[in-house]
Order: C-alpha cells, then sequence, then structure tokens
C-alpha cells in the first residue's frame, strides 16, 4: 500500500471547524490541571491527529502540543522542506511547526520545558504513545497523564465537515469501483490484477488512501495473493479514505453468489431507523453489524457503548452468511422511515 498526496478542502474543513475541535478536546484541561496535550500521530496510525489537525504524517511521525485555548503547535519527524505542506493542509502557519527529524521526542519535551518551566501536568493522547517520549518527559520534571477517551468520545461526533467529506468521497468513488469491479467479472481477471486495477482507478479519482485486501471462503483476509484463480469465490474488501475521513465496500466476487445476501441487506435497510438500539445481532442465519465509524488503514471500528442511532447519521454494515463464507459490508445514512444504501455497487 502506498499513500497518495493528501489534501485539505478548506470549504468543507474550515480553520475555525478545526479550531472548534480542539477547543472542545481542551475543555477537560482545567479539570485534570493539564497544562498542554501532545497527540501523537505516525505512519500506521494517526486518527486522532488528523481528526484535530487534518496533518496525516503518512510517511513519518509527528505531534502536535494542544494548549487550553485551542491553539497548538506541531513538532514533526519530517524535515523543514515539507512545513509549507504541513501548514497548508493544517492551517497552522510555518512558525508553529517546528522539524525534528529523528529527534522528536527530544523535541518535544524541550518544547514543553521551553513553554512551562513551571512543568506540571501533560496530556498523552494517541492509539499508543512513544514510551521513549513519556521517559523523557518524566525525566524532565513533567508528569504524563493519559487522556485518550475524551477524543474517543469525540471522534463519534458527526460534525457537517465529516458529513460532507465522506458523502463526495463515496459519490466520486461508486462509479469507479463499479467499473473495476464490472471489467474484472466480465474479463475473468486474475486476483492480482483486479486488486491492482482498483488501486490505480481510485488514486486516478482522488483517493488519498487505500487498504485492498481479498478474503478467501474462510474470511480470511489479507493484502498478498497465494491462489490466484478468479472463479472461486473470494471477498473484495476494499477501504477508502477521501480528504482525511474513511469508508469501505465489500463484495463477493463470483457472480450471483451472494445474490441472497443482497436481498436480505435490501430488506434490512428498512429497519435501521432512527432509534435503533442495538449494533450486533443474528437475524435469519446471518450475522449483522453495524459500526459508528471507521477509523484507519488497520480496519479499526469504533463503536459508542450504548447505540442510540440518529436520523442523518452515517454507519457502516456489514453482513457476514458463515455457511456460505460471504461478507458484504457497505456504508448507510439513517433516514426517518428506512436507511439509504451510499455504496451502491
Amino acid at each position: 500500500m502506498k499513500r497518495g498526496f493528501m489534501d485539505r478542502n478548506a470549504e468543507y474543513l474550515p480553520d475555525e471547524l478545526l479550531l472548534a475541535r480542539r477547543k472542545v478536546f481542551a475543555k477537560n484541561f482545567s479539570e485534570m490541571d493539564l497544562q498542554a496535550a501532545v497527540i501523537y500521530g505516525d505512519v500506521a496510525y494517526a486518527d486522532e491527529l488528523q481528526f484535530l489537525t487534518n496533518l496525516g504524517p503518512y510517511w513519518s511521525n509527528a505531534v502536535a502540543i494542544i494548549y487550553p485555548d485551542g491553539n497548538l503547535e506541531f513538532v514533526t519527524g519530517l524535515s523543514a522542506r515539507v512545513d509549507f505542506w504541513v501548514s497548508m493542509i493544517s492551517g497552522v502557519g510555518t512558525e508553529k511547526i517546528i522539524a525534528a527529524g529523528p529527534n522528536l521526542s527530544k523535541k518535544v519535551v524541550a518544547t514543553l520545558a521551553e513553554r512551562f518551566p513551571q512543568k506540571g501536568n501533560i496530556g498523552m493522547t494517541g492509539a499508543y504513545f512513544p514510551n521513549e517520549m513519556m521517559q523523557s518527559m518524566i525525566k524532565e520534571g513533567f508528569t504524563p497523564i493519559f487522556y485518550q477517551k475524551e477524543i474517543a468520545e469525540q471522534q463519534r461526533f458527526r460534525d457537517e465537515a465529516y458529513q460532507k467529506m465522506l458523502l463526495k468521497g463515496i459519490t466520486l468513488m461508486n462509479p469507479v469501483l463499479e467499473k473495476v469491479i464490472n471489467d474484472s467479472k466480465c474479463e475473468n481477471m486474475s486476483r492480482t490484477m483486479t486488486l491492482a486495477n482498483i488501486e490505480y482507478a481510485c488514486r486516478t479519482a482522488g483517493a488519498m488512501d487505500t487498504l485492498i485486501l481479498h478474503g478467501d471462503e474462510n474470511l480470511i483476509f489479507d493484502r498478498t495473493i497465494q491462489s490466484d484463480f478468479q472463479k472461486q469465490p473470494w471477498t473484495l474488501y476494499v477501504q477508502i479514505q477521501y480528504l482525511g475521513e474513511w469508508f469501505c465496500v465489500a463484495r463477493n466476487m463470483k457472480d450471483q453468489w451472494s445474490d441472497h445476501v443482497i436481498d436480505f441487506r435490501n430488506k434490512l435497510l428498512k429497519k435501521i431507523k432512527p432509534g435503533l438500539q442495538i449494533m450486533n445481532w443474528e437475524e435469519d442465519g446471518y450475522q449483522i453489524r453495524i459500526c459508528d465509524q471507521i477509523l484507519s488503514d488497520h480496519i479499526h471500528y469504533q463503536n459508542s457503548e450504548k447505540a442510540n442511532i440518529k436520523s442523518d447519521q452515517i454507519l457502516n454494515l456489514r453482513i457476514v452468511d458463515p455457511l456460505n463464507g460471504i461478507l458484504i459490508e457497505d456504508m448507510i445514512q439513517v433516514r426517518e422511515n428506512q436507511s439509504e444504501l451510499l455504496t451502491t455497487i
């Protein structure tokens, strides 16, 4: 998987909205006596960092030091020559971007020490946090405190920018995926060629990151291909990032093999309405899972502890037929009378 150039749509994601997200994130600083919070992200996982700043350091790592007023400074593992790019996608002036190269932990702690000579508590945010950075904070006299629950709850909130960017991405990619999948079936393409064509077509259409997997009859997914026979039932799984938001679709690639699952999905959409309280259940032999949000290329799904589906909410719907080894996955939007299918492939 190769990442593409990250971009920003300032119409959908203006500076004011990113600042508003950070202010919500920082609202409990005073209660926890935090001087600031350090948000870490890297090539493997940067969802929290990207949500708050729109920066995904996709070939390295980076930190945002967020202050109580929502303003920030970047310390990046990138070189200074890409400071302008970081500024462009985040809206942060280059004077607030510190290029640390391989000395990220050292520079983060030095920056904190300069800003807070009196030391104090510093929040740590991210799916994981470098132990070296945490130990360096302690050695410098700071008290690191995990500050993760707040951002996890905030990411489940759907603001208008999320919906606009996600819907635009799905609209762009629907015809692209449909054409490649149809061509693959008509021309009896190998799995290798199908996956390569999807990668190329999505990138050409504007996808900024992709994860493309294939699954066997046991629904075990991988990137590498051991058996390249198209006629065997196999599942195509495509996850796409557009302007910072992820969506996915999964289809069985054998003609008519999954028609009964598609029919069941279409009937199920009539039952998924505002107020639904359940996210995982079994019905008529099918396993059903509804997910609040897709995060990152690690197929990380995030759900609220208690479901309370709302009108216009965008969700991920997965249906599995375990008896026949079939999995389909779609993005849907909840309406008053029934849900609308967004991934119309």
